[in-house]
Parts: C-alpha cells; structure tokens; sequence
C-alpha cells in the first residue's frame, strides 16, 4: 500500500497550527486529565476518533491544518443561489456504513436517498451514453470488453476476488499471504494484472474515481468486501458537510462542558 509522504514544511506546519490553537474561534477550556489524545486532522476519521475517545473520558486535541473541517467531505455553497450546493467530496452514503447512519441519527440528520442517473461518459474525447449490451464507442478495448458493462465487469473481475482477500467484516481480513502479494500497488495496477486494458480503466475510473490511481489495492478491496452487501445510497438533505460541522460542534461542546468541571484547564483545539 502506499504510504502518504509528508514533506518537512508540512510536518512542521502541524506544530504551527498547534501553537496557534489559542486563536482558533472554536477553542475551549478542556479539564486536565491523566488520559490525554492529539488527533492530526478534523476529516470524519479525526472527528469520529475525538467524540469516541471524549466519550471513554480521554482529554483530546483536534489538529486541522485547513481552514474547514470535514476532509474529503467538502460541500461547496459559495457561487450558488436558492440554497444550491455542489458535493466535491464525498457524495454517497451506502446503507451498509452502519457507523456512519448512527451518526446522522445521533445528530439528527436527515437522509434522502440517492437516486443513479443515466451516465454521460466523456472519454478520449468523445461525449457519449451507453445502453447495455451495445458495443462502447471507443478504441482499445480488448474483444470481451466491447460489450462488457462496468457492472458485469466487477462482478467477474472483482467479486470473483473476494475470498481470496477475506472478509473485514468477520474479521477475516487479510488472509494470510496477501500482505506480502499485494503491499505497495496501487489499485490501477490490481486491474492491470488481471488483464484490463487502458481504455477500459479509463471506463472504470470513471463510475469509481480518478482515486483508483493512488489508493492502494489492500485498502481498496477491504472496502470492496465490506460494501458488497451495498443496496440503498444516501445523502444528506442540505449538503453532507452538516456530518462533520455537527461532529466539531459535538467534540467541542464536549470539550466546554469538560472544562467547566475542572479548576484547572488548558486550551484546546476541538476541531
């Protein structure tokens, strides 16, 4: 898999921000305590780790480097009128995401389910749609890919896998060997190996995101096997960025409410 490189100015940004928490509008006075955690970063992970770890009684520090908390979760709303947004994040919520529809219910979030489209493909410059079992319009694709929709594809190429990674959900995850097979390549090179031509991870990347270029192959089947009972698909009526700005509020109320039971106190960032 591969590992995030993480430059000296970056590194060195962190500190930064920490030193700067003191300035942050959402600070507040947490009570000192034996069981202290620092969380780099307010995406979902962050977020969640922080409201977990408050509720086990740990002391926690959120560090963000940006000026938005939320990560990957990002709903742009400047430029639009009427109450429009545009998700340039995530978009999905998969009602196998257990973790992540207790917390819309714990924040009171609405959902609205997600409705799929008919797909508008532009690719190597040409703008087409695509009925099932007509021949795609490209060049390059190998003799059992013309017909072959991206559906069809995962289930042979892809589901035909999942015993041989293991299952993260039973606990099964990874079988042993698959460590040592598949460390280090990124997913793009998995479809590659198992005979994928150019063209068609072209076709693949795009109903599953440029990501499959850099997101290693043990990350990605894991979450392959665990979405593959995967029927409903959610969004957040208002815009998704409501999960983690509701998150910070939470591990920052959680925070106030810690230092004003205690004589003694510190700032900290909650997110």
């Amino acid at each position: 898999m591969q590992q995030p490189r993480i430059s000296r100015r970056r590194l060195a940004g962190l500190f930064v921000w920490a030193g700067a928490a003191h300035a942050l509008p959402a600070c507040g006075q947490a009570a000192a305590a034996d069981k202290r955690v620092l969380v780099l970063g307010a995406g979902l992970a962050g977020l969640s780790a922080a409201w977990e770890l408050q509720q086990l009684g740990y002391e926690v520090t959120v560090i963000e480097g940006r000026d938005r908390v939320g990560g990957r979760v990002w709903t742009v709303r400047e430029g639009f009128e009427q109450g429009q947004f545009a998700e340039i994040g995530a978009v999905r919520i998969a009602d196998v995401h257990d973790r992540t529809l207790d917390y819309c219910e714990m924040l009171g979030l609405e959902l609205d389910e997600y409705k799929d489209g008919e797909p508008l493909y532009y690719i190597d410059g040409k703008r087409f749609m695509h009925a099932a079992g007509e021949p795609w319009p490209l060049d390059g694709l190998n003799d059992d890919e013309l017909e072959l929709s991206l559906g069809d594809y995962w289930t042979r190429e892809i589901y035909a896998t999942f015993t041989e990674f293991g299952d993260p959900r039973m606990n099964g995850f990874p079988k042993p060997g698959i460590v040592e097979k598949y460390d280090g390549m990124v997913y793009a090179d998995f479809l590659r190996m198992r005979g994928i031509s150019e063209t068609y991870l072209k076709l693949y990347a795009s109903d599953n995101g440029s990501e499959i270029s850099t997101i290693g192959t043990l990350a990605w089947m894991a979450a392959e096997v665990a979405d593959q009972a995967w029927g409903a698909t959610y969004h957040i009526r208002g815009g998704n960025d409501q999960l983690p700005k509701r998150l910070a509020e939470e591990v920052g109320r959680a925070t106030s409410s810690s230092a004003a039971r205690s004589p003694r106190s510190r700032t900290t960032t909650p997110a």
